[in-house]
């Protein structure tokens, strides 16, 4: 998703030439041990559900007991901007907090996509490549997605690795 960060007006004309930062080239971040796991496994043109695990025991063994929550994404595009999730891959994820959307997960190291975040939605049209959460899932939906990110919220309290991959 894009969510530009909030600006404040500026009280005196700002020196661009002073405010423009060096452009660095992209480093991925270091890889964290993997705790949360989302295995891709519904597509349709719309939107592709899955399932998020996390490793409570730090096995790096994802069993069902372990499942978290379902979740939704749009459907892979080549991994452009706000018409495609992202692609399966290891990054990192933090806790995050905003004005639009309270509480919720932002992940690291997508690239040159920004602002990849797990936060509340229940239909494709809630999101512009971010991932939602449910409790439930039907066609192209997930359902009671803000409990459900609460309960990832309780178990993600600092930066951790994570891991999407795809079932079939």
């Amino acid at each position: 998703c894009f969510h530009p960060p909030f600006l404040l007006p500026l009280a005196k004309p700002l020196n661009v030439e002073k405010a423009m930062p060096v452009s660095k080239p992209y480093q991925k971040p270091k890889e964290l041990p993997i705790k949360l796991k989302l295995v891709r496994e519904d597509y349709t043109g719309k939107s592709t559900i899955g399932r998020l695990y996390y490793d409570a025991n730090s096995d790096s063994k994802f069993s069902p007991d372990e499942f978290l929550c379902y979740t939704l994404e749009l459907s892979y595009r080549n991994n452009e901007t706000g018409k495609s999730s992202i692609p399966a891959g290891r990054y990192n994820v933090s806790p995050r907090e905003s004005g639009r959307f309270g509480k919720h997960l932002i992940l690291e190291g997508t690239g040159k996509r920004s602002y990849i975040l797990f936060h509340a939605g229940n239909y494709p049209n809630h999101t512009t490549g971010c991932i939602l959460p449910g409790e439930t899932k039907g066609k192209d939906s997930v359902g009671n997605s803000r409990k459900a990110l609460r309960r990832i919220l309780d178990k993600v309290k600092g930066k951790i690795g994570f891991e999407i991959t795809s079932s079939n």
